[in-house]
C-alpha cells in the first residue's frame, strides 16, 4: 500500500499547526459571580502571556504579545454613572501616574492589579479611568450601562470636561496612535484601554498593540486581572479618544532650510525647485522644508521680487520660468 495519502494528512496536520501558531486566536469571556460576598472572575480561555515583552531599550516585542480576537472587560462600578461636571471629578479615588508619555504610563503600572474601589477587582475599565483621572482629573462614564462599551456611547461628554474639550474621537482604527484610549463593543460589556504601538495587519486583519487589565494578565485577590500588552482586533473597535495634552508628542520637526551652495540659478527648460535643491544642497526635502526653500529664491527677470513659493501660490501657480535668473536669500 502506497504511503503518500498518509504522508500528505501527516503534512496537512503539521500546516494548520504552524499557521495556529502563527496567529493565536483566543476569545475570553469575563463572567462575575458573588461567594459570599466576594466578586470571583471566570475565565474560560486563559491567554499565554510573556512575562518579557519589552527589549532592552523598552519597546514592545509584539512578535511576544498574544493576539486576540474577541475580549469582554467584564462590569464597572454603577456609582460614577450619573455624574455631572461639577461631581464627577471628586468620584476619582485612584493615584498620581507618571503620565509624560504613553510609556511612562505603561511603566509606571505594568503587571498591577488596577483596582479604584472597583466592587468587581481590576477590569479594563480601571486602567482607562485611572489614565484619564491623571489626564483630566475625571473618570470617564458610560452612560449608565455599566459596561466599557458605553464609554464611546458618552463620547462626546467624555471628551470634554467644565467645557473645555481635552479628546479628539478617532473613529477610524487605522488612525490610532501610541496613547490613544481604546473601546470596543464586542461581548456583553466590551473593553477598553490604552493603546501602546501603531497598527498593524497580520493575516489580512488590522491589530493594535493594546494595554489594559483583564485581558489575560495574572489573577488579581480582589478579582479580574493584572495589566498586560495584547494585540487586538480592531474587528468590534468602536472608537477611540485622544488626549490633546500629548499631541506635541507626535509634532514632526520643520527641517531648517538648508544652507545654499548656489548663490544663483538660471532657469532652463523643465527644472524643478527638486532638481535645484539636489545640485545645490546634495540632499531633496519635501513638505514644509521644501516650502522654506522655495521661499528663499527669487526671480530677477520675470518676476523681479517674487519668492518660487509665492509663484507656485499665484493664480497660474508658476514659481519657475523658462530662462528666467533666479537668486537665493538667506535673511
Amino acid at each position: 500500500m502506497s504511503k503518500k495519502p498518509y504522508q500528505n494528512i501527516i503534512k496537512r496536520v503539521i500546516n494548520f499547526i504552524l499557521v495556529l501558531l502563527t496567529s493565536i486566536s483566543i476569545t475570553v469571556t469575563c463572567l462575575v459571580s458573588f461567594n459570599q460576598g466576594k466578586p470571583e472572575i471566570k475565565i474560560t480561555s486563559k491567554i499565554e502571556f510573556s512575562e518579557d515583552v519589552f527589549d532592552e531599550e523598552g519597546n514592545i516585542k509584539l512578535d511576544l504579545v498574544p493576539v486576540v480576537n474577541d475580549i469582554d472587560g467584564g462590569q464597572i462600578p454603577e456609582n460614577v454613572e450619573s455624574q455631572n461636571d461639577e461631581t464627577r471629578a471628586e468620584a476619582a479615588r485612584g493615584y498620581t501616574v507618571d503620565i509624560t508619555t504613553p510609556d511612562t504610563f505603561i511603566n509606571a503600572t505594568y503587571g498591577e492589579c488596577i483596582y479604584l474601589n472597583n466592587p468587581y477587582g481590576s477590569q479594563c475599565y480601571n486602567t482607562t479611568a485611572l489614565l484619564m483621572e491623571n489626564q483630566v482629573g475625571y473618570y470617564p462614564s458610560t452612560c449608565g450601562t455599566g459596561g466599557a462599551k458605553g464609554i464611546w456611547d458618552c463620547r462626546d461628554y467624555n471628551a470634554r470636561g467644565n467645557g473645555v474639550t481635552h479628546y479628539d474621537l478617532v473613529y477610524n482604527p487605522e488612525d490610532l496612535r501610541k496613547g490613544d484610549i481604546w473601546v470596543s463593543h464586542n461581548g456583553e460589556w466590551g473593553h477598553t484601554g490604552m493603546v501602546a504601538d501603531s497598527p498593524f495587519y497580520l493575516n489580512g486583519v488590522l491589530y493594535v498593540p493594546l494595554y489594559s487589565t483583564n485581558q489575560g494578565g495574572r489573577n488579581c485577590e480582589l478579582g479580574g486581572q493584572s495589566s498586560n500588552i495584547i494585540n487586538m482586533s480592531t474587528a468590534t473597535f468602536s472608537g477611540g479618544l485622544r488626549w490633546t495634552g500629548w499631541d506635541y508628542l507626535f509634532e514632526q520637526p520643520i527641517d531648517p532650510i538648508p544652507i545654499s551652495n548656489c548663490a544663483k540659478w538660471h532657469v532652463e527648460q523643465g527644472d524643478t525647485m527638486g532638481k535645484i535643491m539636489l545640485e545645490c544642497e546634495n540632499t531633496i526635502q519635501y513638505g514644509e522644508a521644501m516650502n522654506n526653500y522655495a521661499k528663499s529664491w527669487y526671480s530677477l527677470i520675470i518676476k523681479p521680487g517674487q519668492s518660487v513659493y509665492d509663484g507656485w501660490r499665484s493664480e497660474n501657480g508658476v514659481g519657475l520660468y523658462y530662462n528666467d535668473d533666479i537668486e537665493h536669500r538667506i535673511k
